[in-house]
């Protein structure tokens, strides 16, 4: 093994190092807390969506390195079981994405955003067109989708149908975290949740 020595940083924190332990054990209290805020998005959806059954939280509840911030990052989907999956982990649904603790504290990541994903290898081209023309019509009626800027690129595994980047900056999303038990944020994250809910109804039968 290389000998290594302790640098000023290293030496620092090893001579704190109980105050370090009580720290990293209340990092991950509120990461679980945070965590479970997307819980409680799911009930406030579910009341006008019962559809939407389930919520499915990714590396939210645990540190997310730099490498992990490519794609996805930290997100929490919100699923309707006869939608069809091919991946069981990461259901077909609305999910939003690149929002966690550790992402909405730095600029070097891609910005939260909310998305209509499907767990599917491939979908036919006529169908996807089929489903993407439909939301974008029923997309341009409503006043408060038209400002969204919704978009089709579609990277990576699965089928991304539409998605769009949250308006709201992440100071300002972690503000809504730290006031009234989260309650601001889980009321703004719903209220995303909702309309594309909104947009998917009675489209099931390009979902399945």
């Amino acid at each position: 093994m290389t000998k290594q020595n302790a640098n000023k940083q290293d030496r620092w924190l090893i001579h704190r190092w109980a105050k370090a332990l009580h720290f990293e054990n209340a990092m991950q209290s509120a990461r679980s807390y945070y965590e479970q805020l997307f819980y409680r998005v799911l009930e406030t959806t579910k009341k006008k969506y019962p559809g939407l059954g389930s919520c499915t939280p990714h590396r939210l509840s645990g540190r997310l390195t730099e490498s992990a911030w490519d794609g996805s990052g930290g997100s929490a989907g919100f699923t309707n079981p006869i939608w069809f999956t091919e991946w069981a982990r990461w259901p077909s649904g609305i999910w939003i994405s690149n929002i966690s603790l550790d992402e909405l504290v730095t600029e070097r990541t891609t910005a939260p955003n909310a998305a209509i994903w499907l767990s599917r290898e491939k979908i036919s081209s006529k169908k996807l067109l089929k489903l993407r023309e439909r939301l974008l019509t029923r997309a341009g009626k409503l006043v408060n989708c038209r400002a969204l800027g919704f978009q089709t690129e579609d990277e990576g595994d699965g089928v991304n149908v539409l998605w769009y980047y949250l308006p709201e900056d992440r100071p300002k999303l972690l503000q809504m975290v730290l006031q009234n038990s989260g309650q601001p944020f889980v009321a703004y994250i719903a209220r995303h949740v909702e309309l594309i809910a909104s947009l998917l109804q009675g489209s099931d039968d390009l979902l399945r």
